[in-house]
């Protein structure tokens, strides 16, 4: 019979496999440890997951690993879901994909990164994600851009010059998603996984929230005012100007106690359409269209009022006409 200690060691090695899991994918794992430690018809409860994770963090703590908890950034806060992931607790680079990518990949990986922080992330509109076409586009390293890569041990840093094909940027891609480190949804946006938030969080505050020419820092990637974890699929305030964000179901607790619906920040109206993630081009777009119909009916009137005008021109020209003939 396998002691206790066995069945956290195989918990760990299930974890360091893995990676990643949810009470649903752990369940089974756990229920067959626990059966081959002895016990018949275990019932893995989240209780039993949580109590396994408390002792492995424990015993994971000396070699700077960590299994965070982190629920799904989208959905009504009884049914997100909750991801158990296990973190490199000193290193959050991009250098974790030095053991399954080439440098020329983790470049790219960087470059999809910029993409979506910076080019895809304005104050109009924060999208935090990036079509699949422009994605693979990304293929190609920007002038002057420095190449990562390890040599023993070192990180080391060289001119990129060949970057990828598009079509293994296409497979490199494809790799991302099926490792965790991307998501990709039904309408072709790529954005960052739950292993990524957890795992680059520092390295993605630390690249992108730089201060500006006077000093004052401007957050690119932004956290949950309720959760304080990282959104890039959430709410925003109706005030474009506004700092606040919230996640779905953590906005939805908020309001269930109040009610006014008024942000905790800057107490503007809080409507709750407006959006950081897929959501917000959709809505960017709605705006488009509707700028294009007021400047189509602006358009239609001025034509119409110019067309008033001549008519009011040639009636007057012609009384003044008959006028001068009488």
């Amino acid at each position: 019979m396998a002691s206790d200690s066995d069945a956290h060691k195989a918990f760990i090695q299930a974890f360091l496999a893995r990676r990643i899991l949810t009470l649903e994918e752990a369940q089974p794992i756990l229920a067959a440890i626990l059966t081959a430690a002895g016990q018949q018809n275990p019932i893995v409860s989240q209780n039993t997951l949580n109590n396994f994770i408390t002792t492995a963090n424990n015993q994971l703590s000396p070699f700077d690993f960590h299994i965070r908890t982190l629920p799904s950034q989208s959905g009504p806060p009884e049914s997100r879901t909750v991801y158990y992931i296990l973190t490199n607790t000193t290193s959050d680079s991009l250098m974790q994909l030095a053991t399954t990518h080439s440098a020329e990949e983790i470049s790219f990986f960087r470059r999809v990164l910029d993409s979506m922080f910076e080019t895809n992330n304005t104050n109009y509109l924060e999208l935090c994600a990036v079509r699949s076409m422009e994605a693979v586009r990304l293929h190609k390293p920007r002038p002057g851009e420095q190449l990562n890569s390890v040599e023993d041990g070192a990180a080391t840093q060289t001119q990129s010059t060949y970057g990828l094909t598009m079509k293994e940027a296409e497979t490199t891609l494809a790799q991302f998603v099926s490792e965790g480190w991307l998501e990709l949804s039904p309408l072709g946006f790529y954005s960052l996984s739950p292993r990524s938030i957890a795992e680059l969080q520092r390295y993605l505050i630390d690249t992108y929230n730089l201060p500006d020419e006077e000093g004052v820092i401007v957050e690119k990637v932004k956290s949950c005012h309720g959760c304080k974890e990282l959104v890039t699929i959430g709410l925003r305030c109706d005030n474009l100007d506004c700092p606040i964000r919230f996640h779905d179901g953590c906005a939805e607790r908020l309001w269930r106690v109040n009610r006014s619906k008024k942000c905790p920040s800057c107490g503007g109206n809080w409507s709750g359409g407006n959006y950081v993630g897929e959501r917000a081009a959709k809505g960017a777009k709605k705006r488009v269209e509707v700028r294009r119909s007021l400047s189509g009916r602006q358009s239609a009137a001025s034509q119409l009022r110019a067309a008033n005008v001549r008519r009011d021109d040639l009636e007057k020209s012609e009384a003044e006409e008959e006028a001068d003939s009488e």
